[in-house]
């Protein structure tokens, strides 16, 4: 049987295997078209939801979508209200000190990138992958799908 999601105790042994879990909204709406009324069903109960099943804080949003024009004032002051404290978009790239907390980059990071030429898994590739290094060095724009 495929599933598409994860079930409550497989997202719980993520937890205990010190993963973090955190939030991305009800129903994966464009969150800056929403009328005023559906805020809280999108922000604030999927939040509560997660915190009540886990048992543990929930403070962090991956915007569903999250093109930089979908990212409003509005939104990040909703965000606050409701008690996230960043959010990260799919704009690709690295994050740096002094970054807009709530406008955070990410990169997109793939098995295939962390690969030796003999088909095996590298930590050190990972690292480099991950930490843009990668990118610096083959003068290649950062991307969080590739």
């Amino acid at each position: 049987e495929k599933r598409l999601m994860m079930n409550w105790k497989e997202v719980r042994e993520l937890v205990q295997d010190r993963f973090e879990v955190e939030c991305h909204t009800r129903s994966h709406p464009i969150l800056a078209n929403l009328a005023a009324r559906e805020w809280s069903g999108e922000l604030f109960w999927p939040r509560l939801r997660l915190e009540r099943k886990l048992g543990k804080s929930v403070r962090f949003l991956a915007y569903p979508n999250g093109r930089s024009v979908d990212v409003t004032p509005e939104l990040i002051s909703k965000l606050r209200k409701y008690g996230y404290r960043a959010a990260v978009t799919s704009v690709g790239g690295s994050v740096y000190p002094g970054d807009n907390p709530f406008f955070l980059k990410r990169r997109g990071v793939y098995l295939q990138n962390a690969l030796t030429p003999w088909g095996k898994f590298s930590p050190a590739l990972f690292t480099l992958e991950l930490s843009g290094f990668f990118d610096r060095l083959l003068h290649r724009k950062g991307s969080a799908h590739g």
